[in-house]
């Protein structure tokens, strides 16, 4: 019935601190202006971002944190089931390759209008084990599989329907104003959660041996299951005075405005948020060129430093470079805000808008809430 909200259901794990959530949360929050929006959690938790009150929010009950993993997973998709026929969405996004394969035959057989699926990290865990096989038969029975970069869409059309495989980046939340560089504290700072392929251990090492960063501090922001093992090298190498940890963080913003650098070590993504909303607060940012994401937001010398994954002695000469030339951080800062501006939250959102049209049944350049129910 035309005039009536369409009704949209937005799935993923949980609604714990992390970039897929804070896009899912930013999204749902974007869409309630035209739709009738639920977020459907397949675990229990409070939200760590801010949510639209006017939203929906269906968590499973916190018995389903059963130890077994067969018997959480039953859970889980029993969970999901049923809160998608009590829903009945006309559209339904699917976010996180760990879970897209179950979820999106649940959500068709549910009863759900339309399916998109959204892979979020690396393509490698959307090809290997039990992803590789489930993923790619649900992406054929959906109607759409969204990919962050192009790099990402190039590694998966070998093994996904390329016409039903879609580009688009997450949104950069872009500040209207950031301090200027050069008057900014003499901070490097990394924000990703800690340990494995975020790879933090080499940045501390890096950052240990530069010659010249005696008036500079390293602060690592995120937390996760290699966060001590990091405190324990800090320890080790003595440079607890220098380098420091402050957890998970609401407001990244804050901090990413009082450091002239932002230096990230990544070895694989799906897309890297955190640089992008580094570049996005005028930081000066050096980065492994890691599969996928740092490409598509750095050329080298132009807005950033992009230098070859896992190169440890490139990155620390390049980093040492930049930490010593002023002219270079306001050069690159500019630059980056300049550059950054494709990915802002108006004009991914309105690409967002525009594939929910389309997977409605509407022209995609129509406004969600146009679109017949």
């Amino acid at each position: 019935m035309r005039g009536k909200k369409p009704r949209i259901t937005l799935v993923c794990v949980s609604l714990r601190g992390g970039g897929t959530e804070r896009v899912v949360t930013r999204l749902a929050n974007h869409l309630g202006g035209s739709a009738s929006v639920t977020i459907t959690t397949l675990v229990a938790g409070n939200s760590f971002y801010s949510l639209d009150p006017e939203g929906g929010l269906d968590m499973p009950r916190k018995a389903l944190r059963s130890k077994l993993k067969p018997i959480r997973a039953a859970g889980q998709v029993l969970h999901l089931y049923r809160s998608l026929r009590r829903q009945r969405p006309d559209c339904c996004l699917i976010f996180g390759e760990d879970i897209v394969g179950l979820a999106g035959i649940v959500a068709r057989i549910s009863g759900a209008q339309s399916v998109l699926l959204f892979l979020r990290g690396t393509p490698r865990r959307s090809l290997s084990g039990i992803n590789g096989l489930l993923n790619p038969v649900s992406s054929r029975l959906t109607d759409l599989t969204v990919v962050q970069t192009s790099q990402a869409r190039a590694m998966l059309a070998a093994r996904y329907p390329g016409k039903r495989l879609r580009v688009m980046p997450n949104p950069v939340m872009v500040p209207d104003c950031v301090t200027a560089v050069e008057q900014r504290e003499k901070i490097i700072v990394n924000v990703a959660s800690m340990g494995r392929m975020k790879n933090q251990r080499a940045l501390i090492v890096i950052f240990s041996r530069l010659t010249g960063n005696s008036a500079w501090r390293l602060i690592l922001i995120g937390d996760g299951p290699g966060r001590s093992r990091l405190e324990a090298e800090v320890r080790q190498l003595g440079m607890e005075d220098r380098i420091e940890f402050l957890g998970e963080q609401k407001d990244i913003l804050v901090w990413l405005d009082r450091a002239r650098v932002f230096a990230f070590t990544s070895l694989e993504e799906g897309f890297p948020n955190a640089l992008a909303e580094a570049l996005a607060a005028g930081c000066a940012c050096v980065s492994y060129d890691c599969p996928t994401g740092p490409s598509d937001l750095i050329q080298h010398e132009r807005n950033g430093l992009l230098l070859a994954n896992g190169d440890e002695a490139a990155f620390a000469q390049q980093l040492e470079r930049l930490i010593s030339d002023e002219a270079m951080q306001i050069r690159l800062s500019r630059q980056a805000r300049i550059d950054i501006d494709r990915f802002s939250e108006a004009d991914v959102f309105s690409q967002f808008d525009g594939l929910v049209a389309e997977a409605l049944g509407c022209d995609k350049r129509a406004t969600i809430g146009s679109c017949d129910s």
